[in-house]
């Protein structure tokens, strides 16, 4: 197969062609991937944000906020993985062989994170079920973003053994890290949305400076990005490019520093899932076609076009109704919670 996009030829053709398919699906998936990000993503942040309040009802607001909605956001990476070994057996079994650990780890600490958000309300020691949503929700945040720089690095050869650590390299594990701050900083603008009084202006000013963080991290991260082979090199040689970029990127976080001035509460969380989106999409572009650098590509790993086909109708049925759950969902608990609307076990 090709390993880039045919140079003529119709629309059509293009997509119901062996090829045409794997773009396809690469898209699902990066679409499963980021709906994930930005709904999970978010929860994390909040689950580390209560492990920092000292406030035992503070900690009960933070924790109410997300207990509704954590388990239907998790579903978008059960989509993810099952559509990627469906659709990209190859690619699936090289990065999970080479990736076991942080895998594994990341598994550990969204279960452990769900089960002390679901037993918290029914704990005689809340605390400790505070301190495991804490430790769950930061190691899956950590974990996370070594995989998702693990699969910018790529893996030489396209497939390694375990024990190579090629998930612990200094990228991987800058990449964690940013993650993590990118996810206190979603968390954050979750929590403008739905806390109430002095809380939400809490979160506000840790939203500020943050942000400033972000950017800075993102920006390291970027230029990393960009030297770790020449295929990325070469999609941000033309000056329009990164120019582009850069403008829309400045003009999101204007936008979001306006709203945070102005004390708006749900549209700091929109612009931050905005931009967040905007910058998963420039990634996604950079590797294209590749899903881990720098041999296996979306064209050589897919699955046969009959596979394809029948997983993609099968993903044309669940993504409506799962994204009609989780917009119901956030309509239904998109209320403030005040501080005197609940009761804490001591």
């Amino acid at each position: 197969m090709a390993d880039a996009l045919p140079a003529g030829g119709k629309i059509v053709d293009l997509l119901t062609g062996q090829d045409g398919l794997a773009i396809v699906s690469g898209a699902t998936l990066a679409f499963s991937l980021l709906t994930y990000i930005l709904l999970d993503g978010t929860d994390l942040g909040v689950g580390i944000w209560l492990g920092l309040t000292r406030q035992a009802a503070d900690r009960h607001r933070l924790a109410l906020s997300i207990l509704p909605i954590w388990d239907a956001n998790e579903t978008w990476l059960v989509l993810l993985l099952g559509g990627m070994l469906a659709l990209f057996p190859t690619a699936y079994s090289a990065f999970f062989t080479a990736m076991l650990v942080p895998s594994l780890m990341m598994a550990i600490a969204l279960v452990l994170r769900g089960a002390a958000v679901e037993f918290r309300q029914v704990s005689r020691r809340p605390w400790l079920c505070d301190l495991a949503i804490f430790a769950g929700s930061l190691s899956a945040a950590f974990f996370q973003g070594i995989l998702f720089g693990s699969v910018i690095q790529g893996i030489p050869g396209g497939a390694a053994p375990p024990e190579t650590l090629l998930w612990c390299t200094p990228f991987t594990l800058f990449s964690g890290g940013l993650v993590v701050v990118l996810y206190l900083l979603m968390g954050a603008g979750w929590l403008i949305w739905r806390m109430a009084g002095e809380l939400s202006n809490f979160y506000r000013r840790r939203a500020a400076w943050l942000g400033v963080l972000t950017l800075l991290l993102g920006a390291v991260f970027l230029a990393w990005m960009i030297r770790l082979n020449a295929h990325n090199a070469a999609r941000w040689q033309d000056t329009p490019v990164w120019v582009t970029f850069l403008g829309l990127l400045a003009i999101l976080t204007w936008i979001f520093y306006r709203v945070l001035h102005h004390h708006l509460t749900v549209l700091p969380l929109m612009t931050l899932l905005l931009a967040v989106a905007f910058v998963f999409m420039a990634i996604a572009l950079t590797l294209f076609p590749l899903l881990l650098p720098p041999h296996v590509t979306l064209f050589n790993s897919a699955a046969p076009a009959a596979t394809q086909g029948f997983v993609l109708v099968g993903y044309g049925l669940v993504i409506p109704f799962t994204l009609f759950y989780n917009t119901y969902v956030f309509s239904v608990f998109r209320g403030k919670i005040h501080r005197q609307s609940v009761s804490v076990k001591n």
